[in-house]
C-alpha cells in the first residue's frame, strides 16, 4: 500500500476553502468574482513545464524537500515523497559546519 505525501491530503481542503475564499470578495463595495484553482506548487511546476509524461519535480523549501514524480503522464504517489529537516536551512547549516 502506497502512502501519499502530506500535501495530497490538503489539496481537497485547499480547493474548497481557499478556492472559495479567493473566488469572491468585496473591495470598496464592489464585488469581484474569479474562477480560482488552488493546487500544490509541485503540480503547478509540472503544468508550467508542459506536462511531460515522465518527470521529477524537486521542491527545495526552507526546512523540507518534496519529490513529486510523474510517470506515464500522471502523478505517481508511490514514488513521491516529502523529506522533513532537509531543506535549504538544514543544507546550508551542514555546509557551514
Amino acid at each position: 500500500m502506497s502512502s501519499y505525501p502530506v500535501y495530497y491530503y490538503f489539496i481537497i481542503i485547499l480547493r474548497v476553502y481557499a478556492g472559495n475564499a479567493c473566488s469572491e470578495f468585496v473591495i470598496d463595495n464592489k464585488i469581484y468574482r474569479y474562477n480560482v484553482k488552488v493546487m500544490p506548487q509541485d503540480i503547478e511546476v509540472w503544468l508550467d513545464g508542459g506536462k511531460p509524461n515522465n518527470a521529477v519535480v524537486l521542491d527545495v523549501g526552507y526546512n523540507t524537500i518534496n519529490v513529486f514524480v510523474i510517470g506515464n503522464g500522471k502523478p505517481n504517489p508511490s514514488y513521491s515523497k516529502g523529506f522533513i529537516d532537509a531543506g535549504v536551512c538544514i543544507i546550508t547549516s551542514a555546509i557551514a559546519g
